[in-house]
Order: structure tokens, then sequence, then C-alpha cells
């Protein structure tokens, strides 16, 4: 609900909000908005709102139910799941592209949403983590042998064996099981956070050291594989 934001519509019909979590972004920022137009429905007034995020510069539609008075906003663009969380801001487009799909058709069809969490999860191996080539399964196994953690190869799996399974005759059936294909999204979000967002985090501070200490800390590691 972002009723701070429309709440002084009684007053005027734009303004400067306090603050909202922009669906685009994903920050908590202040907006611009303004009423674009209104009209009543049996007896309550609705109004259509832009809202300018004034941190990623985007614009969301949003629809008011009875904005003269107790304010109830439904986003209308752009288009979100509910209660699902939105892509890591570090997740690549390619992959958050497939992600917000998903998302968006998980209610409709559970199956059809963790299918295509498999497909984001082979884009992100094949084209964002240096996991070679081959199948899917085979791009795990490759990662596992670079180093990466169990954890994360259990979740790299799951979403690979239940997105596989979900559309083929076989021991697991989440046709109508929205929590699983809500769970793979989850999963998909902290493969991106501990594959991409960490290794950002890190380099970023690590940038930070003085180019004569990279100096001696490169002199360092060169001594010790000596």
């Amino acid at each position: 609900m972002l009723n701070q934001i429309f709440k002084d519509f009684n007053i005027r019909h734009s303004g400067t909000s306090n603050g909202f979590f922009c669906p685009h972004c994903n920050v908590f920022s202040a907006s611009q908005y303004i009423l674009q137009s209104q009209f009543n429905h049996k007896n309550i007034e609705y109004g259509v709102v832009k809202a300018d995020c004034n941190s990623c510069r985007n614009t969301s539609i949003w629809l008011v139910k009875n904005i003269f008075n107790d304010t109830e906003e439904i986003l209308l663009f752009p288009r979100s799941a509910k209660n699902i969380d939105p892509a890591n801001t570090d997740m690549p487009d390619d992959v958050k592209k497939i992600y917000q799909e998903a998302s968006l058709i998980l209610e409709i069809s559970p199956r059809a949403s963790a299918a295509l969490s498999r497909l984001a999860i082979e884009t992100l191996a094949s084209k964002h983590l240096n996991a070679g080539e081959g199948s899917l399964n085979d791009m795990i196994g490759n990662l596992v042998r670079n180093g990466l953690s169990s954890r994360i190869q259990r979740a790299l799996d799951a979403v690979r064996v239940i997105g596989n399974e979900g559309v083929h005759p076989g021991q697991i059936d989440i046709s109508d099981d929205k929590e699983i294909a809500h769970t793979l999204l989850k999963l998909i979000n902290i493969i991106v956070e501990d594959q991409i967002t960490r290794d950002r985090e890190i380099d970023e501070i690590y940038s930070l050291i003085p180019e004569n200490k990279l100096r001696g800390i490169e002199g360092r590691d060169a001594n010790s594989n000596q």
C-alpha cells in the first residue's frame, strides 16, 4: 500500500511523495505524482495516478480507489507479481526477463513458472557464471569443480530438477503447487546474490585500496606461489 503517496489528493491532485518503494528500481525514494484522470464507479471515486521515481526516473501507473478519502492503490504498470520478491538488482537483464515472466504466470500455472525458472538458471549458468558447455547438469558439475559451494550447488540442482520434472510425467507434480514454484524463484535470487552480488561488493571495496598497497599485495602473493 502506498497511502503516504496519495493521501494529499483531498488537498491537491499532484505533489511530491514522502517516499515509496519504486516498482522499477526497488529503492525507497521520493516521487513526483500527478492525477492523470478520474472516474466514478458505484459512488466510489477512482483515479489513475502517474508517479515518477526520483531515484531511477522511471514512471509507474497506479489505479487509486476512493482518492478523496482513504486510498487503496493497485499497480498497473510495470506489471508485478503478487507476494514475489523483485529480481535481484544484479541479475543480468536476459535472466531478469525470464524471472519476471515466471513471476507473472505463477498464479496461472505454477508448472510453467517452474519451467521458466529452470530456463533462467540455465541462462545464468551458461552466459554469466562461466559454467562451460553441455547440459545444465554438466554446467553445474563444472561450477562445483571450480569451487562452487555445496549450498549453492543444491539450490541450482533444486531448480534444475524440479523445473524439469514439473513439465514431464514423473515423481514431482507441481501443477497446483504455487509454493514450490515460488520457492524456485527465491532460489534464483539467492544464487545471484551469492555468485554476482557478493563479488561485486568485494570488488568495490577492494578498488578502494591505494595503488602502492595493491603492489605490495601482488608481491606478497607472487612470493607465496614460488
